[in-house]
């Protein structure tokens, strides 16, 4: 299903705020854009929309098509209808540069509400924030026909994405609650950036490398691989153990289980929280008298290897 699906990703704001173009940001040495493809691991068509006067941003090549607003700084509506008119598919998946935390799970998910509602223009989620309900315009999805309504709106004048929702044919519904805050970071102003740039390095809240298997997987089950995620989130909150500590006991139970990758992948993922080699390889040994010699020390040589790889 996904496949078959477009994921187009806006580009083309000014960035006044930020003082740069939201497509020229970049996270650590990673461009941005990059930076959203590998969160999105999307398997079918992408799409990058940008502006007139600010096409071509760094790693705009490796979206399968860039397309430009014909009309410069009509803002994020435009993006959207510019997107809808290019895209080669009926349903089309929107997100933007500036929520870098968005990823596979949420586009699939939407996709996954998407076909309990066949008739709809559109799906776009709300949340509660300080007991108030907050329109979020982003990530959304379209089918092709919601193209009139946008181009009535920017007719009429009206920019605001949120308004869409006033349509009948729009569907809102509840963001997942066992999504974590963090998904809806959005980076406006020089702060946002400097603080999600801490975050990416201290490698908080970021989702560690996906086996190539696994996201062919969640490509073809997205709600298998939305529920997996869910119950994930769900079991690490359940307690007091912080994100390093459960990755070495997770280390442990792949070991005990004889899963390769999966104590390669957790491996990594206690290395990304902080774990030093040494506590990596404690982790390691206190398999011996369970598992085996034998066990052990295999995982003690993946653990050496991912050492020299790095995170």
């Amino acid at each position: 299903m996904l496949e078959q699906i477009t994921l187009a990703a806006l580009a083309g704001g000014k960035g006044t705020r930020m003082g740069i173009p939201k497509g020229m940001l970049q996270i650590g040495s990673e461009p941005i854009l990059r930076h959203l493809l590998r969160q999105a691991a999307w398997p079918g068509p992408t799409l990058l929309v940008t502006s007139p006067d600010r096409e071509h941003p760094p790693a705009w090549q490796e979206f399968g098509r860039e397309v430009a607003d014909p009309v410069a700084n009509q803002g994020p509506m435009r993006g959207i209808l510019t997107a809808l008119e290019a895209a080669e598919s009926d349903y089309v998946v929107i997100s933007t540069v500036d929520i870098p935390t968005v990823g596979h799970a949420q586009f699939a998910w939407l996709v996954e509400q998407m076909q309990s509602h066949p008739n709809a223009f559109g799906l776009m989620l709300r949340r509660e924030i300080g007991g108030k309900i907050c329109i979020e315009p982003f990530p959304a999805i379209f089918h092709r026909t919601a193209a009139g309504l946008l181009r009535q709106q920017l007719t009429a004048a009206e920019h605001s994405v949120q308004r869409l929702t006033s349509d009948p044919h729009m569907v809102l519904l509840d963001a997942p609650a066992i999504w974590p805050n963090s998904i809806w970071t959005n980076l406006n102003y020089p702060t946002d950036l400097q603080r999600y740039q801490l975050m990416s390095e201290t490698h908080e809240n970021m989702p560690a490398k996906t086996p190539g298997t696994f996201k062919q997987f969640i490509a073809r089950f997205p709600a298998l691989g939305e529920l997996h995620e869910q119950i994930a989130q769900a079991v690490e909150a359940a307690g007091p153990l912080d994100a390093k500590t459960l990755e070495l006991i997770k280390i442990g139970i792949s070991l005990g289980a004889g899963l390769e990758s999966a104590t390669r992948a957790h491996v990594r993922k206690a290395m990304t929280h902080g774990a030093t080699k040494p506590e990596i390889e404690q982790a390691i040994l206190l398999a011996y008298n369970t598992c085996g010699w034998p066990r052990m020390v295999a995982a003690w040589q993946l653990a050496q290897q991912q050492f020299e790889r790095g995170i």
